[in-house]
């Protein structure tokens, strides 16, 4: 009876122990699979030399835009620049990809396309004079299918742009459906107020969709003293945040809520996974949380050509907030009216902030309403 007894605990221990050997191995090989699937190489990792991975990776930013022959004329300008570099330092092309990482880092400024696309875009009345009597201008970053989330902000907060010293623009990617990209043509159409930027509107382009944003103030709004980037899922206080601009008048600052010691997230898994390529040091430097921060507008130009001078990361407000501002010596501020996420939508808590986050477009509404009420006391 032990002798049994002792064989089934030891075949259960073996039981247990193949699993976890399973597990492990299937944890380690299926994330690089799904990978290397998703970039298109099949498992063909080995046979393919630096040109063709940096070709691969490339494809998932530009060639899913509906437009092979455009994207391909991107792949081109990029080869071409490297192939420049590698021959000034007398190396081998492989050997100048291999140096800078190339195979699995891009250079900003090579992966973006300046311009936009000017159509229907009401530049007189976002930002009239290049922004010469603009206090603040408004960039709201907004996916294309978030018409629902623009609508609320141009019937709520949004409405404030009407005043001659506030403009206010949504700004946004392109698309390949063909239905969508109707819709948001006559959107434009009817508003004048969507800045869309040569590029595929999705989650990894994020610091394209903001350096976009950076490039069209530079161009069309550069004397507006502030700039607040947001998103379409954040509600704004304006008349907060212009009394927040009354006792505040430094240059060359960004303000918002600070994260400082953030690191990199190594685990494959992970949905913010980031290589020792896209950032090699253990520890961000610290930035300002994304969904809302305001800038001086004297650090505009600086901020939108340092950040195409330096490695493709996806991570915007890390680039944006904290490793080009730290580079120029531009200072940023802790400003507690900067929520991330409120729970609850009582007055004294709406008059206190000048942004809450993670707002459905219902709750715009509803957050407006209850900006109206000037009888509680707080």
């Amino acid at each position: 009876m032990g002798d049994l007894w002792t064989t089934r605990v030891f075949r259960f221990f073996m039981a247990l122990l193949t699993i976890i050997l399973l597990l492990k191995i299937f944890g380690y090989y299926y994330p690089i699979r799904a990978r290397e699937k998703f970039i298109g190489l099949q498992g063909q990792t080995n046979s393919l030399n630096d040109t063709d991975l940096m070709d691969k990776k490339i494809q998932i930013h530009l060639l899913d835009s509906g437009n092979p022959a455009k994207g391909q004329t991107l792949m081109d300008k990029i080869r071409k620049a490297l192939k420049a570099a590698a021959e000034k330092s007398n190396s081998s092309f492989n050997q100048q990809f291999n140096r800078n990482h190339i195979s699995n880092v891009i250079p900003t400024k090579l992966m973006y396309e300046p311009g936009h696309m000017l159509d229907e875009i009401d530049e007189d009345r976002i930002c009239p004079y290049k922004g010469k009597d603009i206090k603040v201008l408004f960039l709201t970053n907004s996916a294309l299918g978030n018409a629902e989330a623009r609508m609320a902000i141009r019937q709520t907060w949004g409405h404030y742009a009407s005043r001659i010293d506030i403009g206010h623009a949504f700004v946004l990617g392109q698309g390949t459906n063909e239905t969508l990209n109707k819709a948001i043509d006559e959107e434009n159409y009817l508003y004048g107020d969507l800045i869309r930027g040569n590029f595929i509107d999705s989650y990894k382009n994020i610091t394209l969709k903001v350096i976009s944003l950076l490039e069209w103030a530079a161009r069309h709004c550069s004397q507006a003293a502030y700039i607040f980037k947001t998103d379409d899922d954040v509600f704004i206080n304006v008349p907060k945040l212009l009394e927040f601009l009354s006792t505040h008048s430094a240059k060359r600052t960004m303000y918002g809520r600070l994260a400082r010691n953030f690191k990199p997230i190594r685990n494959k898994l992970s949905k913010y996974y980031v290589t020792t390529d896209e950032y090699a040091e253990d520890v961000y430097p610290t930035f300002i949380l994304g969904p809302a921060y305001l800038f001086t507008g004297d650090i505009l130009h600086e901020l939108y050509e340092h950040s195409l001078n330096r490695p493709y990361l996806w991570l915007e407000d890390i680039v944006v907030t904290g490793v080009v501002p730290e580079s120029l010596g531009i200072k940023r501020e802790d400003s507690y009216c900067f929520a991330n996420l409120v729970t609850t939508y009582n007055p004294c808590v709406v008059n206190y902030h000048v942004s809450l986050h993670s707002i459905k477009p219902i709750q715009q509404y509803d957050i407006w309403n209850t900006m109206q009420n000037k009888t509680t006391k707080c």
